[in-house]
């Protein structure tokens, strides 16, 4: 560097570069003439989010508020039960303090919905509830299921920007599944298309069977009937986006965008599928 200063020659001194992993931190430390500079990123504080891809069926609202969480409710009341069952996907979302929270259902009972968790979150009235698929075993084969993270089908959605760093699948099947086949089913013509509408559309993977499922996921756990300690066909695997021995890089989901899961093949005979995210929610 010009000039020459004590500064200079102090800077150009630390030539050494090494990380410190320790307590969850990284440390990038950089060292070299009896000097050492640590640079220390920021901590993620948000809120986690693990949730399922799904597909809003209907959608209303809350007719009373939650009350006091303290209490640990497990019933809302909404405006219209119309499309609610046992086992139907629940997610609620406040657009004015951004919380969202997602749930199965236990009970119906008129308008009043039992839910498998306490609700952490004393939603006002009129939060949004939407009423959500997981399950994509469905036919996509004339016109593609779109199954996303933000509730595909019914506005606004999870209006927050998202940082998805894993997706999980899981499938359940009745008959064994092998590496010629996807899931139990002769291999797909138009394949599950995983997409990302962040500014722009961009495919990340289309897989037509098991044996591309586990490429591109590396982690594939099949299970068999016939093995006593598992007891079901089917598989589980897992496709980590960021780290550095992974791809290396979080999908990112500014608000008003989307990861999606094409279905673009019948899938009826899959006895279930169903994908989660992983991944938090990005603050400035």
């Amino acid at each position: 560097m010009a000039g020459g200063s004590d500064s200079d020659e102090r800077w150009e001194s630390l030539t050494d570069c090494y990380v410190i992993q320790a307590n969850g931190k990284t440390a990038l430390a950089v060292t070299g003439g009896g000097q050492s500079l640590d640079v220390l990123p920021q901590d993620r504080t948000t809120d986690p989010i693990i949730v399922y891809f799904n597909q809003v069926h209907n959608s209303t609202a809350l007719a009373v508020a939650v009350p006091d969480i303290t209490t640990n409710p497990r019933i809302i009341v909404v405006a219209d039960a119309t499309g609610i069952v046992v086992g139907s996907y629940i997610i609620l979302f406040d657009p004015d303090s951004l919380r969202f929270s997602t749930f199965f259902v236990t009970a119906v009972n008129g308008v009043n919905i039992t839910l498998d968790s306490p609700i952490d979150f004393e939603y006002p009235i009129d939060t949004f509830v939407d009423v959500a698929i997981i399950d994509m075993s469905v036919n996509g084969s004339v016109t593609p299921e779109v199954f996303g993270l933000r509730g595909v089908g019914a506005p606004p959605g999870i209006e927050l920007t998202l940082d998805v760093t894993r997706i999980i699948i899981t499938c359940i099947a009745s008959s064994p599944v092998t590496l010629s086949l996807f899931a139990n089913l002769t291999a797909l013509t138009n394949g599950l298309l995983m997409r990302a509408r962040n500014g722009r559309v961009k495919n990340i993977f289309n897989v037509k069977d098991n044996r591309e499922i586990q490429s591109v996921m590396f982690d594939y756990v099949p299970s068999t009937a016939l093995n006593p300690a598992q007891g079901e066909d089917g598989f589980v695997s897992r496709l980590t986006f960021s780290g550095p021995s992974k791809i290396g890089v979080a999908v990112s989901l500014p608000i008003g965008e989307d990861l999606e899961v094409w279905i673009q093949d019948n899938l009826l005979g899959i006895t279930d599928l169903r994908i989660r995210a992983e991944g938090h929610i990005e603050e400035d």
